[in-house]
């Protein structure tokens, strides 16, 4: 059981890393490439950018890719998949992203 909670959350933050990595420019992903988890991902660009609303647009962007890319799973309820996409939107709402609740 704990080996199916370590690979769900290997797989969890390979996914993290890659919506990451889709938000980046060459120049900025040279800073993180070496990281090898999304909190060392995460860590180094606040390091880069100590807090500037650059973070805040990149997160955006991952938040928005993340959005997009929602797709309710055949095992969940459709209470749980609507908990999963107000967790994006306030997430975005946090990071400056106007949003309707349209």
């Amino acid at each position: 059981m704990m080996r199916g909670v370590l690979k769900a959350n290997r797989k969890k933050d390979n996914k993290a890393k890659t919506i990451i990595y889709q938000g980046l420019d060459e120049t900025t992903f040279e800073i993180i490439a070496f990281a090898e988890t999304s909190k060392e991902i995460w860590e180094a660009l606040q390091q880069k950018y100590k807090g500037a609303n650059r973070i805040k647009k990149i997160r955006l962007q991952s938040l928005r890719g993340e959005f997009e890319l929602l797709q309710m799973k055949s095992s969940e309820s459709i209470s749980d998949y609507h908990t999963r996409i107000m967790v994006i939107v306030n997430q975005m709402r946090r990071n400056g992203e106007a949003l309707t609740d349209v």
